[in-house]
């Protein structure tokens, strides 16, 4: 997690999930098979109940939007939303504003 990143209640942020191969032993016992790093980069503000899954990457200041689900990496300056989070939003140094995603227009 880097420098003045913010986050609102209750986010999740989980490096790991466990398999459940072994239908006679407890879930909570069962070996973890994916463990991979998360990197949170600088100046991110991230909503209030976002899960961040393992792997994921968020970039500089890029937003989260509360309720979403991070399974995949997020670019630079964007907005993400929904569950899975897709990016609605890019920021746009020439207009210095925010512009709709490509895939949003």
């Amino acid at each position: 997690i880097e420098d003045d990143v913010m986050f609102a209640t209750n986010v999740n942020i989980t490096d790991g999930f466990h398999g459940f191969t072994h239908i006679k032993e407890p879930y909570k016992y069962q070996e973890l098979f994916r463990i991979q790093p998360i990197t949170i980069g600088r100046g991110c503000w991230i909503g209030q109940n976002v899960v961040i899954c393992p792997g994921v990457t968020i970039g500089t200041m890029t937003i989260v939007g509360a309720n979403s689900v991070v399974t995949k990496s997020l670019p630079d300056r964007c907005i993400a939303v929904g569950s899975p989070a897709r990016v609605v939003k890019v920021w746009d140094d020439r207009k210095e504003q925010w512009i709709p995603a490509e895939n949003e227009v």
